[in-house]
């Protein structure tokens, strides 16, 4: 923990916090007109560190907050077309005016050197140029080099730790959350600045009237690019090994267009390009999932922080349509479809550890699985966002045929599993904000169907003693059905009153399913007590009203919802049910503070309370898997949860200099507890009791990023401490239970020499589980990745790649080399590449969970060679 603190203090160079002043005032011409956007630097006057600054705004007015132990400072101004003026004024808060003269130069050579990163206002400009490398390929490739800009291995792109809201092209935002296809697809070249869009709201209307806390994200293209993409086919053999992909790419003023098609048998995970990454919307927390997944052949998961590419044995097909046309009157129509055919293999045999009060359980599987998935998508969307009124009209359908053939061996006992989950769903969404006199009118519609039968067969059967008077069986058959519809209207309005935006909002959201379920026994149906005949009605009635406020740099946000919930269960064949009623209170605070131009302090309070899974209620057992089975037939339990969250923000776009510090708290109870009957083979039964319980989380996360432009190098440093503690009832045992992580994460992407870039990361992690107060487990994970780019010529690269993984005694080494060589002037790209050099076999990974630990050996893929071709449009 003490290092914790010392890696804050150094993140944040904090200072004390004495001899704060406010230096205000204006900015003129020598017409006596106010000037925007001139930048005001405050120095010491015995030094060039900027400890404060600010930019004039449209008015030519600024305001800046200064902490200085001395007693005068230094002041200047600095534009391009203007004379830079300097001043030593007395270190006290006062106003002050500059009247600018305009600066014409004639210069008979000069070199202009843009700054990487620029701010106006809460727009961030990074200059895709200054942070681009020789190696570099997609934007995708460039985002990781910018400062507080995070791009993790799912495609999901952060900025200061948080999740982008948005992802536009030209100010448009054709993928609709699915960005990774363009991000990772989209020649760097192509792009002239990358924005961040700070506070960012995404709806027109509310711009001036509803706060936002979230940041997007805009590519401002070059001034002559139209049409642009990726064209990359690959070979190799032992076996025959294969990898394209085409993504075409037009961007016009009234139409943006991408279409893809992938395919490729050498573990890239292609599928998850199109994978959603839309931030949580409060609006929507009421819809269920329109696609369930309840019944599955058993798996080994995939290995944390581990690249895909080394351990997926796939033959997937991926394609993809999106595009996006201006209309008349302001609308845009858009449409996204896409379709994947996935099929995978997985080899890998776990070992599993769990602990109860009393006891540990051990046992072993060795997995063999065949899965195949079929899932295709259609999104199409009319809108209108202008700053009259607000219009989207959302159609979506889904459907996804997935088969599962699992071939696994628990301990010496061979079990056969045989999966069919078909899965359609069909949905609209309608939102409109239009005015009314002083007031904004706020409706919405959400409609959505979905029906999913499940079929599961096991050979031999399992858990005899409870399906078969204890005789042991050949089959068993689980089949189940799920028909469910969801319903939500809901109509509000925006007003002020008296400096705060108030927003009420009221609305019903109606949720019935039915669940179908029952067990055949070597053809024949099992007993009444293994079926289901369910439905369940959940109507929830809401009024919520909403306050914000905002005056300078600070900003207040108090939300309280009211929800009226009538939840009403009933199962035919058991002929058991339940019906409840209930009044929820779900009040959520917000307070942000900006200061000192560069600091941004915001902290946050929920309170929620509301009905537990209610999809988990099944009052006669249902084969989940082939050892897991599971019945709840308790009473649907209450939970309540206390949310309280801090976060820090520092960002200095003129040093290039990024931090963020968050603080996370979460107090949770219920008044059911789950128990989870094992016997020596792992096989669960899992029931509900009525015991009261409480959980808690805490988590402290540090991220820190800095560019030095001088030297081209981006440093990063990230770090993690949490811990959850809670209670677990085991074999009708109850025990606490408490688990520690701590994570430290430097890394950093440093062109050495002009002919020498290195690229260098470490992460140790560290885990501690406690079973009532004793120690049971502790593990330590060390990981280094150092990539080597060469540049034995301009239109050559070589590059080695090197990762080292270290879990207890367990020690991975991989080794990649490439090799590229470009046709400078058709710019197109031959490449070879020799994959997992050393020819590694199995990889070993530990897994920690509350109560248990997996330790997983995955089949790897073998040395490869491949060769390539590709070019960008």
């Amino acid at each position: 923990m003490r290092f914790v603190v010392l890696l804050f203090l150094w993140s944040f160079c904090l200072k004390g916090a004495f001899g704060q002043i406010v230096l205000s005032g204006k900015i003129l011409n020598e017409s006596l007109e106010p000037v925007p956007y001139i930048n005001i630097l405050i120095y010491p006057t015995d030094s060039s560190v900027i400890i404060a600054y600010s930019i004039s705004d449209l008015e030519g007015k600024f305001s800046v907050k200064v902490q200085h132990l001395e007693d005068s400072i230094r002041v200047e101004t600095s534009a391009i077309h203007y004379k830079k003026e300097k001043r030593v004024i007395a270190n006290r808060s006062q106003e002050i005016q500059f009247v600018l003269k305009n600066d014409v130069k004639a210069l008979e050579t000069f070199t202009v050197r843009a700054s990487p990163i620029e701010r106006r206002g809460d727009t961030l400009s990074y200059l895709v140029g200054s942070f681009t490398e020789k190696s570099d390929r997609s934007i995708a490739d460039v985002l990781r080099r910018m400062p507080g800009i995070e791009v993790e291995p799912s495609g999901q792109i952060l900025y200061q730790g948080l999740p982008i809201q948005k992802f536009y092209i030209e100010g448009l935002d054709l993928m609709d959350s699915r960005y990774a296809m363009v991000s990772n697809n989209m020649p760097h070249q192509s792009v002239a600045t990358v924005e961040v869009l700070e506070n960012h709201q995404p709806i027109r209307i509310l711009e001036e009237k509803v706060i936002s806390h979230q940041a997007s994200l805009n590519l401002k293209l070059k001034n002559n690019i139209i049409s642009t993409g990726k064209a990359h086919i690959g070979a190799g053999m032992s076996p025959v090994l294969w990898d394209a992909n085409i993504t075409p790419m037009t961007f016009t003023r009234n139409l943006q267009f991408l279409a893809s098609y992938q395919t490729n048998n050498i573990g890239k995970d292609i599928s998850a390009q199109l994978n959603s990454h839309a931030v949580y919307d409060p609006r929507k927390s009421m819809q269920p999932n329109d696609m369930p997944d309840i019944l599955n052949v058993q798996t080994v998961s995939p290995p944390p922080d581990f690249a895909p590419s080394r351990y997926l044995n796939n033959a997937v097909h991926l394609a993809n349509i999106n595009a996006l046309a201006k209309l008349n009157n302001s609308f845009q129509l858009r449409a996204n479809v896409f379709y994947i055919n996935d099929f995978q293999r997985q080899e890998a045999n776990a070992s599993h550890a769990i602990y109860t009060a009393e006891d540990t359980v051990i046992f072993h599987e060795k997995v063999n699985n065949s899965l195949l998935n079929n899932y295709l998508q259609a999104v199409v969307t009319l809108s209108k966002n202008v700053k009259t009124n607000y219009f989207e009209n959302k159609l979506s359908i889904k459907t996804n045929q997935s088969y599962g053939l699992g071939q696994l061996i628990r301990n010496t006992e061979q079990i056969e599993q045989t999966l069919e989950k078909p899965i359609k769903s069909i949905s609209n969404e309608f939102h409109s904000i239009i005015p009314m006199g002083k007031k904004l009118l706020d409706v919405s519609s959400h409609i959505a169907f979905n029906n999913s039968p499940h079929q599961l067969l096991i050979n031999p059967g399992v858990f005899p003693s409870l399906l078969n008077d204890g005789q042991g069986y050949e089959t068993l058959l689980q089949s189940l059905k799920t028909r469910g519809f969801f319903t939500e209207n809901s109509i509000g309005l925006f007003y002020e009153f008296k400096g705060f935006v108030i927003t009420q909002r009221t609305g019903f959201a109606i949720h019935n399913q039915k669940l179908f379920s029952s067990i055949e026994i070597d053809g024949r149906a099992a007993s009444t007590d293994f079926e289901n005949n369910q439905n369940t009605f959940n109507a929830q009635t809401y009024l919520q009203t909403e306050a914000q406020y905002r005056k300078k740099s600070f900003t207040f946000k108090l939300n309280l919802p009211i929800v009226y919930q009538s939840l009403r269960i009933e199962d035919r064949i058991s002929d058991q049910g339940q019906s409840l009623n209930r009044l929820f209170f779900r009040p959520r605070l917000f307070v942000q503070y900006k200061f000192k131009g560069f600091w941004e302090a915001s902290a946050t309070w929920s309170h929620s309370n509301n009905y537990g899974n209610i999809d988990g209620i099944n009052y006669a057992y249902i084969l989940k898997s082939y050892r897991y089975l599971s019945q709840n037939n308790a009473a649907v339990d209450v939970n309540s949860r206390n949310i309280f969250g801090f976060q820090l923000k520092h960002s200095n776009a003129i040093t290039s200099f990024f931090n963020s510090l968050a603080f996370q708290y979460v107090n949770a109870s219920s008044n059911l507890l789950y128990n989870n009957s094992l016997d020596g083979n792992g096989a669960s039964i899992i029931t509900a009791a009525y015991l009261p319980n409480h959980n808690q989380y805490v988590r402290l996360h540090i991220n820190s990023s800095k560019y030095i432009p001088v030297l081209h190098c981006t440093f990063s440093i990230k770090a993690e401490a949490s811990q959850q503690s809670g209670i677990m009832r085991v074999n009708d045992k109850t025990f606490d239970t408490r688990n520690r992580f701590y994570n430290l994460n430097p890394y950093f992407l440093y062109r050495f020499k002009h002919w020498l870039n290195i690229d260098y990361g470490i992460e140790f992690q560290y885990f501690q589980n406690y079973i009532a107060a004793n120690k049971i487990v502790h593990t330590d994970m060390i990981k280094q990745n150092l990539n080597l780019y060469f540049y034995p010529k301009s239109n050559q690269m070589l590059s080695l790649s090197f990762e080292y993984y270290e879990y207890k005694n367990e020690k991975d080494y991989f080794m990649d080399f490439v090799y590229r060589y470009t046709l400078t002037k058709s710019k197109i790209d031959l490449e070879l590449k020799w994959l997992n050099i050393f020819n590694s076999t199995f990889y070993t990974t530990y897994q920690v969970f509350s109560n248990s630990i997996i330790e997983s050996t995955y089949l790897l893929n073998p040395n490869r060679i491949l060769i390539s071709v590709s070019f960008g449009f």
